[in-house]
This record gives C-alpha cells, sequence and structure tokens, in this order.
C-alpha cells in the first residue's frame, strides 16, 4: 500500500524521513508544497535549489541599486534578502 505525504518545508521532509526510516515504514513518498506543484505541473517546474537561488540573490546585489548600496555589504543582508525573497513567493 503506498501512502503520500505532503509536508510543508524541508526541514519537516528530513524529520518525516528519519521517523519513517526508524519505524521501518514502506510505500511512503514524501513531498514538499514546492515539489508537489512542480510534479502537479507536470515536471517542467522545478523548485529552484536554495544555494542557486542564493547565487543568484548573490549575482543581483552585486550590480548597483542605489538606496541600497548602503546596506548591501553588511553582514547577513545577502542572507536576508534571499529569506525575505522566499518568504515572498510562498516558499
Amino acid at each position: 500500500m503506498r501512502k503520500t505525504l505532503i509536508v510543508h518545508n524541508r526541514h519537516a521532509l528530513r524529520t518525516y524521513r528519519t521517523r519513517a526510516a526508524l519505524d521501518a515504514e514502506q510505500g511512503l513518498q514524501m513531498f514538499t508544497i514546492e515539489q508537489l506543484a512542480a510534479r502537479l505541473a507536470g515536471g517542467f517546474l522545478q523548485p529552484i535549489d536554495p544555494d542557486d537561488f542564493n547565487a543568484a540573490v548573490g549575482a543581483a546585489l552585486a550590480v548597483p541599486m542605489g538606496e541600497l548600496d548602503a546596506i548591501k555589504t553588511l553582514p547577513g543582508f545577502q542572507r536576508a534578502a534571499a529569506a525575505s525573497l522566499s518568504k515572498a513567493r510562498g516558499r
């Protein structure tokens, strides 16, 4: 019997995957919401890899940004910008 579990983020996916392994569950497939959306879209869309996303944010911050130039070099700004964008797009 196959069961499907949908979780809200990658941390929850790892937690449930570990629990399933410890409980020796079989036939359980797990997806994050992003993975489910990509699968329902027919495989043409894929959730963006977090490392690629952070690299894209870093590349975007490398260009002049007017008023943001003063703060974009502060420690943690790239991480904060990436987190804000992820939240804004519902990730």
